[in-house]
């Protein structure tokens, strides 16, 4: 999860890379955090997910189908280009630290792959700041 700085908010790097996003934040403390502060004080918009994500009232996501010129078009437009912060801040870690883009082969323990990325996503926030 990143904000519109691309700094990154929270990261779960011990799952292999057969699990879906959608599993993993599932089972993450992210969710349950976003869950907590919604029943606190209710807001509309706490996190954005893909379509492949279920619709909460702190997390909206886009609608499929939208009819071309309507609202619903726009609105999935707009969520579109803010979901691209989460692809250029995954792009320009993997650019900062190219042990991430290593021949897309794990060359280390999942455990030791998942500390390796939790470091470089420390970095990468110290180098935003």
């Amino acid at each position: 999860i990143c904000d519109c700085n691309l700094k990154i908010l929270n990261i779960v790097a011990n799952h292999p890379g057969c699990c879906t996003d959608k599993f993993i934040f599932k089972n993450s403390g992210a969710l349950r955090q976003m869950q907590r502060a919604f029943n606190e004080e209710p807001c509309w918009l706490l996190g954005e997910g893909d379509s492949g994500y279920k619709f909460e009232p702190w997390c909206i996501t886009p609608i499929l189908d939208a009819a071309p010129g309507y609202n619903e078009e726009l609105f999935t437009k707009d969520h579109c280009k803010s979901r691209n912060s989460v692809e250029r801040c995954i792009g320009v870690l993997k650019g900062r630290f190219r042990c991430l883009l290593k021949d897309r082969v794990l060359h280390y323990s999942p455990k030791r792959a998942g500390l390796i990325i939790k470091a470089c996503c420390v970095l990468h926030n110290m180098c935003i700041d």
